[in-house]
Parts: C-alpha cells; sequence; structure tokens
C-alpha cells in the first residue's frame, strides 16, 4: 500500500486560491472604466438610477438584464446586470460594493457588466461633511426644509437645527427666524439623505 500523498500547505492554498478566487481589488469608478477589457474590478458607490429589466437574446437564449447608475466621488456609470444579478434588491439610494465587474464599450460609451463571479451587496452610506449657506428656513411637521444659497435645499430635524441654534447662544421659540437678519452657515454630516450632525459656524 503507498503511503499517503503530502502535499504542502502552501501548494493547497494556492488550488484553493484558484478555485474561488477573493473579489477584484475595489476601484474608483473612474479607475473601472479605464481598466483593460476582460479585466475584473469591484466598485462601490450610491445607486442613481434603476431602469426596468429586460431580456436579450444570447447564443439563442433569452438572458435578463438590468441596468442601474452607480455615483461615487470619482465618476458615475451605467452597469448592466446580467442573469441572477438582476433579482439584488438594490434601489435608488443604496449604497452598494459590486465585485468583479469588467468595462464595456458600446458606441463609444464606456460601461461595466456584471459577470457570473459578481456579488452585489448593500453597504452603510459613507458619512460626508458639507457646509451650506442657508438663506431661509420653513419648519412643517418637525422637519427643517433649508434653503441654501447655491438653490439646493436640505432637509433636517427641526430638533437638530434647535440645537445647534441653541449651542451657538442664539435661543429662539421660531427656528425659521434664525435668518431674519442674514444667511446663516451651518456644517453638516449627512449619512445617505439624512443628516446625523448639525453645527452653526
Amino acid at each position: 500500500m503507498s503511503a499517503p500523498l503530502q502535499v504542502p500547505p502552501q501548494h493547497v492554498q494556492e488550488g484553493e486560491r484558484l478555485l474561488n478566487p477573493p473579489p477584484a481589488e475595489i476601484v474608483a469608478i473612474k479607475t473601472a472604466l479605464t481598466s483593460p477589457a476582460k479585466k475584473r474590478v469591484s466598485i462601490s458607490g450610491k445607486v442613481t438610477q434603476e431602469d426596468e429589466p429586460r431580456e436579450v437574446q444570447v447564443q439563442g437564449g433569452m438572458v435578463p438584464i438590468k441596468t442601474i447608475t452607480v455615483m461615487d466621488d470619482s465618476s458615475k456609470t451605467q452597469v448592466t446586470l446580467w442573469r441572477d444579478a438582476v433579482q439584488s434588491d438594490v434601489r435608488p439610494g443604496d449604497h452598494v460594493t459590486i465585485t468583479d465587474v469588467i468595462v464595456n464599450s458600446y458606441q463609444n460609451v464606456l460601461s461595466l457588466s456584471t459577470t457570473a463571479r459578481s456579488k452585489i451587496q448593500k453597504t452603510e452610506a459613507p458619512l460626508v461633511q458639507s457646509i451650506v449657506t442657508v438663506e431661509a428656513i420653513g419648519v412643517s411637521d418637525g422637519v427643517a426644509e433649508c434653503f441654501c444659497n447655491n438653490g439646493e435645499i436640505v432637509n433636517m430635524p427641526a430638533e437638530l437645527l434647535q440645537q445647534a441654534l441653541e449651542e451657538d447662544g442664539l435661543v429662539m421659540p421660531d427656528i425659521e427666524m434664525a435668518t431674519a437678519t442674514a444667511p446663516i452657515d451651518l456644517q453638516l454630516v449627512s449619512k445617505g439623505s439624512e443628516v446625523v450632525s448639525v453645527i452653526k459656524l
């Protein structure tokens, strides 16, 4: 009877890596769009648009696809979800990581497509800090609607804004009057579309 075959641990690990390679590294969308053809990369970003699923004919059969638009700090792109990926429960506003996508070029427009190895995971929205100049405030049902000088409207809990004004020494029963004499600058921390922190500057 022959002795059992001894396989060095590093060979076992290498075999497992070949059979189940780790996900491709996460890169900025701008970088992903300039990747070589067929090179797999992973991206993270916010879903800003979702198209209706449809079917296309591939090698004699009909295959479901769906296109979503994903944006990060560097760029935004359309990502075509193929086959099972169409069933993923992602909606506009969700933050996602999509692994093992490849770049496509169609009519000189670059986009990304999922592969058989792709996984789509919802992720926590990152905390984003911004400074806004508020020219007017309206309050309704506990929500402060802040009209900013850049035309943007930012909604936040009225209580959060009240606390920020009081900490700055501006105590008033009606926070809608906070901009009566001059615009106010606020430093905001947002998580997705939700304002979680307000400081009056």
